[in-house]
Protein backbone atom coordinates (compact mmCIF):
# COMPACT_ATOMS: atom_id res chain seq x y z
CA UNK A 1 0.00 0.00 0.00
CA UNK A 2 1.58 2.95 -1.06
CA UNK A 3 1.60 5.44 2.51
CA UNK A 4 -2.55 5.02 3.03
CA UNK A 5 -3.69 2.87 6.23
CA UNK A 6 -6.71 0.27 5.48
CA UNK A 7 -9.26 2.62 7.49
CA UNK A 8 -8.13 5.28 4.70
CA UNK A 9 -8.71 3.34 1.93
CA UNK A 10 -12.22 1.84 2.87
CA UNK A 11 -13.53 5.78 4.42
CA UNK A 12 -12.18 6.61 0.68
CA UNK A 13 -13.79 4.12 -0.89
CA UNK A 14 -17.15 4.43 1.06
CA UNK A 15 -17.59 7.76 0.46
CA UNK A 16 -16.71 7.29 -3.24
CA UNK A 17 -19.44 4.54 -3.39
CA UNK A 18 -22.21 7.41 -1.89
CA UNK A 19 -21.29 9.70 -4.20
CA UNK A 20 -21.75 7.28 -7.50
CA UNK A 21 -25.30 6.88 -5.09
CA UNK A 22 -25.97 9.94 -5.44
CA UNK A 23 -25.22 10.57 -9.06
CA UNK A 24 -27.20 7.68 -9.98
CA UNK A 25 -30.48 8.37 -8.78
CA UNK A 26 -33.00 5.92 -9.11
CA UNK A 27 -35.92 6.69 -11.69
CA UNK A 28 -39.18 7.27 -9.44
CA UNK A 29 -42.23 6.18 -11.27
CA UNK A 30 -45.56 6.96 -9.88
CA UNK A 31 -48.17 4.19 -8.70
CA UNK A 32 -51.58 4.95 -9.98
CA UNK A 33 -53.00 2.06 -8.71
CA UNK A 34 -53.76 3.23 -5.16
CA UNK A 35 -55.30 6.82 -6.81
CA UNK A 36 -57.39 5.08 -9.15
CA UNK A 37 -59.11 3.38 -6.72
CA UNK A 38 -59.56 5.77 -4.60
CA UNK A 39 -61.37 7.72 -7.20
CA UNK A 40 -63.54 4.82 -7.96
CA UNK A 41 -64.98 4.50 -4.46
CA UNK A 42 -65.50 8.16 -4.57
CA UNK A 43 -67.31 7.79 -7.21
CA UNK A 44 -69.53 4.77 -6.52
CA UNK A 45 -69.86 7.01 -2.98
CA UNK A 46 -71.13 10.35 -4.70
CA UNK A 47 -73.29 8.12 -7.42
CA UNK A 48 -75.08 6.34 -4.25
CA UNK A 49 -75.37 9.40 -1.86
CA UNK A 50 -76.81 11.59 -4.85
CA UNK A 51 -80.28 12.85 -4.50
CA UNK A 52 -82.11 13.30 -7.67
CA UNK A 53 -85.62 14.08 -6.40
CA UNK A 54 -87.50 17.84 -7.01
CA UNK A 55 -86.20 19.75 -4.08
CA UNK A 56 -89.16 21.02 -1.48
CA UNK A 57 -90.14 24.95 -2.49
CA UNK A 58 -89.63 23.96 -6.14
CA UNK A 59 -93.02 23.89 -8.05
CA UNK A 60 -93.03 23.27 -11.63
CA UNK A 61 -95.60 25.50 -13.57
CA UNK A 62 -96.31 26.15 -17.05
CA UNK A 63 -96.29 30.22 -17.60
CA UNK A 64 -98.66 31.31 -20.55
CA UNK A 65 -97.19 32.46 -23.41
CA UNK A 66 -95.82 36.38 -23.55
CA UNK A 67 -98.79 38.26 -25.06
CA UNK A 68 -97.13 39.60 -28.66
CA UNK A 69 -100.13 41.03 -30.75
CA UNK A 70 -103.05 39.24 -32.10
CA UNK A 71 -103.08 36.06 -29.65
CA UNK A 72 -105.79 33.50 -30.31
CA UNK A 73 -107.31 30.82 -28.60
CA UNK A 74 -108.99 28.08 -29.86
CA UNK A 75 -112.02 28.24 -27.60
CA UNK A 76 -113.51 31.67 -26.33
CA UNK A 77 -113.73 31.33 -22.74
CA UNK A 78 -116.55 33.07 -20.65
CA UNK A 79 -114.77 35.95 -18.37
CA UNK A 80 -113.94 34.69 -15.11
CA UNK A 81 -113.31 36.16 -11.82
CA UNK A 82 -110.83 34.51 -10.38
CA UNK A 83 -111.20 33.62 -6.90
CA UNK A 84 -108.68 35.95 -4.60
CA UNK A 85 -106.75 34.95 -1.61
CA UNK A 86 -104.67 37.73 0.09
CA UNK A 87 -101.76 36.86 2.75
CA UNK A 88 -101.13 40.23 4.50
CA UNK A 89 -97.97 40.45 6.76
CA UNK A 90 -97.94 41.40 9.95
CA UNK A 91 -95.03 41.66 12.16
CA UNK A 92 -92.45 39.46 11.58
CA UNK A 93 -93.77 35.95 11.41
CA UNK A 94 -97.21 36.73 11.83
CA UNK A 95 -100.01 36.87 8.76
CA UNK A 96 -103.72 37.44 8.18
CA UNK A 97 -105.90 35.73 5.43
CA UNK A 98 -108.52 37.64 3.64
CA UNK A 99 -110.67 36.00 0.75
CA UNK A 100 -112.52 37.77 -1.70
CA UNK A 101 -116.48 37.39 -1.89
CA UNK A 102 -116.36 36.01 1.05
CA UNK A 103 -117.21 37.28 4.84
CA UNK A 104 -115.56 34.70 6.41
CA UNK A 105 -111.97 35.68 7.36
CA UNK A 106 -110.09 32.51 7.98
CA UNK A 107 -107.50 32.53 10.94
CA UNK A 108 -105.28 30.06 10.11
CA UNK A 109 -104.80 27.63 7.12
CA UNK A 110 -106.77 24.85 8.27
CA UNK A 111 -109.95 27.50 8.04
CA UNK A 112 -108.83 28.38 4.96
CA UNK A 113 -108.93 25.20 3.33
CA UNK A 114 -112.75 25.31 4.81
CA UNK A 115 -113.91 28.23 3.50
CA UNK A 116 -112.85 27.66 0.46
CA UNK A 117 -114.60 24.28 -0.08
CA UNK A 118 -117.66 26.07 1.03
CA UNK A 119 -116.94 28.24 -2.13
CA UNK A 120 -117.23 25.48 -4.50
CA UNK A 121 -119.28 23.76 -6.63
CA UNK A 122 -119.99 19.79 -5.91
CA UNK A 123 -121.00 17.86 -8.54
CA UNK A 124 -124.46 18.82 -9.75
CA UNK A 125 -124.92 20.87 -6.74
CA UNK A 126 -124.63 24.89 -6.56
CA UNK A 127 -124.00 25.47 -2.89
CA UNK A 128 -120.40 27.33 -4.31
CA UNK A 129 -120.10 30.04 -7.02
CA UNK A 130 -116.43 28.40 -8.16
CA UNK A 131 -116.04 25.48 -9.88
CA UNK A 132 -112.66 23.11 -9.13
CA UNK A 133 -111.20 24.24 -12.53
CA UNK A 134 -111.73 28.18 -11.62
CA UNK A 135 -108.55 29.88 -11.20
CA UNK A 136 -107.82 30.65 -7.37
CA UNK A 137 -104.97 33.34 -6.98
CA UNK A 138 -102.58 33.58 -3.66
CA UNK A 139 -101.82 37.31 -3.44
CA UNK A 140 -98.88 37.71 -0.82
CA UNK A 141 -99.21 41.46 0.58
CA UNK A 142 -95.97 43.03 2.11
CA UNK A 143 -93.51 40.72 3.85
CA UNK A 144 -95.36 37.57 3.71
CA UNK A 145 -93.18 34.17 4.56
CA UNK A 146 -92.63 31.93 1.84
CA UNK A 147 -93.76 29.19 4.16
CA UNK A 148 -97.42 30.92 4.60
CA UNK A 149 -97.46 31.34 0.62
CA UNK A 150 -97.04 27.69 0.32
CA UNK A 151 -99.56 27.03 3.10
CA UNK A 152 -101.92 29.12 1.24
CA UNK A 153 -101.65 27.27 -1.72
CA UNK A 154 -101.54 23.65 -0.25
CA UNK A 155 -104.85 24.72 1.50
CA UNK A 156 -106.20 25.57 -2.06
CA UNK A 157 -105.19 22.26 -3.33
CA UNK A 158 -106.89 20.90 -0.21
CA UNK A 159 -110.00 22.32 -0.98
CA UNK A 160 -109.73 20.72 -4.11
CA UNK A 161 -108.95 23.46 -6.94
CA UNK A 162 -106.88 22.61 -9.69
CA UNK A 163 -106.13 25.75 -11.09
CA UNK A 164 -103.72 27.51 -8.21
CA UNK A 165 -102.06 30.35 -9.23
CA UNK A 166 -99.90 32.93 -7.50
CA UNK A 167 -99.95 36.44 -7.91
CA UNK A 168 -96.96 39.22 -8.29
CA UNK A 169 -96.10 40.33 -4.41
CA UNK A 170 -98.17 43.92 -3.76
CA UNK A 171 -96.61 46.14 -1.60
Amino acid sequence: MSGHTYDQVSMARRFASRRAAKRKSPVMRLNLTAMIDVIFLLLVYFVVTANFATGEGVLTTKMPPPASGDVSYPIDMPPMTPLRVYLHAQDQTGYRIRVVGTREQPANFTELATVLTGLQRHGGQSAGQYAADDPVIIQPVGKVRWEHVLNAFNAAIKAKFKNVQFGAQAQ
